[in-house]
């Protein structure tokens, strides 16, 4: 899922990278639609204390509002669907919907709304709200260059980004676990997330 206020790799949102902004006879949009057939949010976390789990989720929405010049002043709101979760076992799949872990019947999103953006040398870094069953928690994703493609060189109608963090779970209100023989979980707490996001241009400008 994501770690606390730093992030590194795997649930949920790219919803974002890292920024490579173009030149001035290059124009962005100001709105951009999360593509959710081109995007992805991964996540990976302990298990048995010895090997790692790793999961996804296909179903992401959202928008963006970034006019390519002011960055902090960005935008960013994205949600996962819950059930559309993939671990490469049915039986886990449908275990981590239950109340033990997401409560997908009762909170079937994932969401996440910007609050502030800083760029920093290699990036910027994206803090806002995360909320997962029903609890909701500041988190910080660390993102890395943000790419733009065009169908010409002076209209680029799509950018991509990848983002990252890490999340305790218990922070969430997934509290579940079994305890094993040797003293540690069955689950870890911490989860790593990983998004890679790429984004459509809603202005007819960059169409």
């Amino acid at each position: 899922m994501i770690k606390r206020q730093t992030i590194k790799p795997v649930l949920i949102l790219s919803i974002f990278g890292g920024l490579c902004l173009t030149s001035d006879s290059q124009a962005l949009a100001s709105s951009w639609q999360i593509d959710s057939q081109q995007s992805k949010a991964t996540f990976s976390v302990k298990h048995m204390m010895i090997s790692t789990v790793k999961g996804s989720f296909s179903k992401l929405e959202g928008t963006v509002d970034y006019d390519g010049k002011n960055l902090k002043e960005a935008k960013v709101q994205a949600s996962i669907d819950v059930d559309s979760i993939d671990t490469n076992s049915k039986q886990r799949d449908d275990h981590l919907r239950s109340k033990d872990f997401f409560n997908s019947k009762k909170y079937p999103k994932i969401k996440f709304t910007s609050k502030k953006i800083t760029e920093r040398e290699q990036g910027f870094d994206i803090e806002g709200d995360l909320t997962i069953n029903g609890v909701t928690k500041p988190v910080t994703l660390n993102a890395g260059k943000l790419v733009t493609l065009g169908n010409d060189s002076q209209t680029p109608n799509k950018i991509a980004a990848t983002a990252t963090s890490q999340i305790n779970r218990k922070d969430f209100g997934m509290t579940f676990n079994k305890q094993l023989d040797n003293g540690g979980a069955m689950v870890g707490d911490e989860v790593a997330i990983v998004l890679e996001i790429e984004m459509t241009s809603q202005d007819k400008s960059g169409k």
